[in-house]
């Protein structure tokens, strides 16, 4: 099958080396403008030929929308869209016309249909992703109506970790989207690529701002569906949502995200690079008058002339937040906290960076996606996301955090044994032009399909309550 979604469907179409790729995103709302300049922009993020960490295949990649938007603004009707394949050297893969590559999915193509195109992997290749994205993008001019942002960066490169902070900033202006310690990331790119191998890749997208609900208890589950949109992905060998593998380390004391009013309007979104107040142990800060090492800094000392149970919280300062461990936080002054963490605020917090400081409106607590996030505007709260945003399969109105890992690019240019169709065995030699690391790419792939399924579960989650489906036709026949 082709299509993929429920409610909002991208069916694509074309091979690597056919005349073009395209897409019809299908159940997209009428009435939504249609920003092409967005959706090329996202298109040049993914485009081949761009850097020396990627293929050296130049396409323009320039998405021409064909219906399903009149005047800028999308009809309801099926938006269909191609993205011309300009640069083809087919005879680079002549070849391989009867080997099968190790590591690409040729063999089982030809098990499958009893025919495959050889051409750069055909239906099976990379190139057809960028349909994706731009499907992704569409989608994401939807989500931008609902304040709900994607973001991904790469987390690691072989064995080079981006560290226990997730920069998105940096991944923003990163020649290779990282998240953290991009030139040894880099290094490790050119390495395996000046050796005519490859190295695999680990990419974090998190999803902030989308409601609580979204999804269904048990055939169509958020983290299901978003998992499966991963695995789509090719190159993709496993998904982690949450702590992922770690939970099954841990206890259920550890592993459990406690709840309290206390957290309740905290909104991570509006807090970038951020840390978690809560300790270890999950225990709150009831009692944090006294001074103590939270995520391996220094929480400094309450000094309050409140009386005893007051909620009066103007008069805490003092606050140091100069020895966080993730170095994003300067001095503070002017803080404000009651013993309530509710009550907690942060009068005038600057950013190390220079990037701004934190108003007197927004909570104290700063939520990293592997550990702090409360849905905005809400009367409940969680003190930590070690589910990473869903509950039951269902989103709790936290981050969701998703890890995707991408195996090493198959198409190498080293000598490789293999086999015919014939089964005769034979030494494998490529040419052509191919990715070292197809996780950098593959970081604005994981956004494209996060927002996919986003987009999806939110207009599946119109129909989940009769409240849902009053309103919408007593709007309807106004």
């Amino acid at each position: 099958m082709n299509t993929f979604g429920r409610k909002l469907t991208l069916t694509t179409f074309g091979e690597s080396h056919t005349a073009a790729i395209g897409g019809v995103l299908d159940g997209f709302p009428a009435g939504v403008r249609i920003d092409l300049n967005f959706i090329q922009s996202e298109l040049d993020k993914r485009k081949p030929g761009g850097s020396k960490f990627a293929t050296a295949r130049s396409e323009g990649d320039r998405v021409e929308i064909l219906s399903g938007v009149f005047e800028g603004v999308s009809t309801g009707t099926p938006i269909g869209f191609i993205i011309r394949n300009e640069n083809q050297k087919s005879g680079d893969y002549e070849n391989l016309r009867e080997l099968f590559r190790p590591g690409h999915a040729d063999y089982a193509y030809y098990r499958k249909f009893g025919i495959r195109d050889h051409r750069g992997g055909g239906r099976s290749s990379a190139r057809e992703t960028a349909v994706r994205v731009a499907g992704g993008a569409i989608a994401q001019i939807l989500l931008n109506e609902f304040g709900v942002s994607v973001q991904s960066g790469v987390a690691s490169v072989g064995e080079i970790s981006c560290g226990e902070r997730l920069d998105f900033d940096l991944a923003a202006r990163s020649e290779i989207f990282s998240l953290g310690n991009e030139e040894a990331m880099k290094e490790a790119i050119l390495k395996a690529k000046q050796e005519h191998d490859s190295v695999g890749a680990s990419v974090v997208t998190v999803i902030r701002g989308a409601p609580a609900g979204l999804g269904e208890g048990l055939y169509y589950k958020f983290d299901a569906a978003i998992a499966a949109a991963m695995m789509g992905i090719n190159g993709v060998k496993a998904v982690e949502i949450g702590e992922g593998i770690n939970a099954s380390k841990m206890r259920g004391s550890q592993n459990n995200d406690s709840m309290s009013a206390a957290y309740a309007h905290v909104n991570s979104a509006d807090s970038a690079h951020g840390v978690n107040f809560s300790r270890g142990d999950n225990s709150t800060l009831d009692d944090a008058g006294e001074q103590s090492n939270l995520n391996g800094g220094k929480f400094g000392e309450f000094k309050s002339d409140a009386s005893e149970n007051s909620n009066d919280s103007s008069n805490l300062k003092n606050v140091n937040l100069n020895s966080f461990s993730d170095g994003s936080f300067t001095e503070a002054s002017e803080n404000s906290k009651s013993d309530s963490p509710a009550n907690f605020k942060v009068a005038d917090v600057n950013f190390a960076d220079g990037s701004g400081k934190i108003s007197k409106e927004t909570n104290g607590f700063f939520g990293s996606a592997s550990d702090f996030c409360s849905a905005k505007n809400d009367k409940f709260g969680f003190a930590s996301n070690h589910a990473g945003g869903t509950l039951g399969g269902m989103t709790s109105g936290q981050e969701i955090v998703i890890k995707t890992h991408f195996k090493p690019t198959p198409s190498i240019f080293l000598s490789q044994p293999t086999q015919n169709v014939r089964g005769e065995d034979v030494i494998c030699e490529l040419r052509g032009r191919h990715d070292p690391c197809i996780g950098v790419r593959g970081s604005v792939v994981a956004t494209a399909m996060a927002r996919l399924v986003t987009a999806d579960m939110m207009l599946l989650n119109l129909s989940a309550n009769l409240a849902n489906l009053k309103k919408i036709y007593a709007e309807m026949s106004k």
